[in-house]
């Protein structure tokens, strides 16, 4: 499982039921992800490029997940218990 895969990382914020829209499905969005109730965008890498950098200088608040750890650590967190 390739988890800096954007489909990998939806299924973990859809099981944590975190709402989010894919840029697959809107067209004027340029990260991967956009978190509709924290009004935060999710950017998926494998590797950090220059052009990570160029796309998220548009973007206020914004959450790079770079590598396979990373993105494993991430969907952890987010479906860890809350209190």
């Amino acid at each position: 499982m390739n988890t800096t895969d954007p489909v990998d990382v939806a299924t973990a914020l859809t099981k944590a039921g975190i709402a989010f829209t894919h840029e697959s499905d809107n067209k004027r969005q340029s990260l991967d992800f956009h978190l509709v109730d924290f009004e935060v965008d999710i950017e998926c890498k494998q590797y950090a490029s220059k052009r990570t950098g160029a796309q998220i200088a548009d973007h206020p608040n914004v959450i790079v997940i770079q590598g396979r750890k990373a993105a494993e650590c991430f969907a952890k967190m987010i479906s860890a218990p809350r209190g």
